[in-house]
């Protein structure tokens, strides 16, 4: 008898507990499962972030080209206004004399001239002949004279007076100073002796 109670205490207590164990256990898989899907999620989302990512870079710099070559177009456009207005301009005044070249690369002088300009390089791009040289002249070519200068180290080209100089202008050292990328480029041009042509005086 006391067997049989014992055997039947037992068949009960395996009846509770086994279910409970199958419960616990379907819980944790179910846990399980919730977890693995939310780091799928999460692998995803880092995924699809990556490629934004790398898309927008993309993006970014195929729009820097076409930026790069639309300022090219302008440039080009520029230069060709210039050239067709510079070829249909009458010469006002002429004369020879000698240059040298200079940059903006001293302390303080960041790309700013005598006229209040600031420069972003050694060009200047003027309304009606689009991008001239700039140079520094005397007071007698006031500020937006645009020169035609033939027989320098640069070869023949168009400068707008920008910029003074204190050993620059006519009776003094030097007739213009003309304005290059950097100072080892300027020592190397030297001096040049060079013919010029006034193509307008001032703005």
């Amino acid at each position: 008898m006391k067997f049989n109670k014992i055997f039947n205490i037992i068949i009960i207590s395996l009846l509770i507990i086994i279910p409970s164990i199958l419960l616990i256990g379907a819980k944790t898989s179910k846990e399980e499962i919730k977890l693995d899907i939310k780091e799928i999620n999460a692998k995803r989302l880092a995924a699809d972030l990556s490629n934004i990512k790398v898309a927008t870079s993309v993006y970014r710099e195929e729009k820097k080209k076409v930026e790069v070559k639309q300022e090219e177009k302008k440039t080009e456009v520029n230069l060709s206004t210039n050239t067709e207005s510079l070829n249909n301009s009458q010469s006002i005044s002429s004369g020879s004399g000698r240059v040298t070249y200079y940059t903006l690369n001293c302390a303080g002088c960041g790309g700013r001239v005598a006229a209040g300009s600031n420069l972003d390089g050694i060009y200047y791009n003027d309304p009606t002949y689009g991008h001239l040289r700039v140079l520094a002249t005397g007071r007698e070519f006031p500020f937006g004279t645009v020169i035609k200068i033939s027989g320098s180290a640069l070869g023949e080209f168009y400068g707008i007076a920008l910029d003074r100089g204190g050993a620059i202008g006519m009776g003094r050292k030097n007739l213009f100073d003309i304005l290059v990328n950097t100072t080892p480029e300027a020592y190397s041009y030297g001096v040049s002796y060079v013919n010029y042509e006034v193509i307008r005086m001032g703005y």
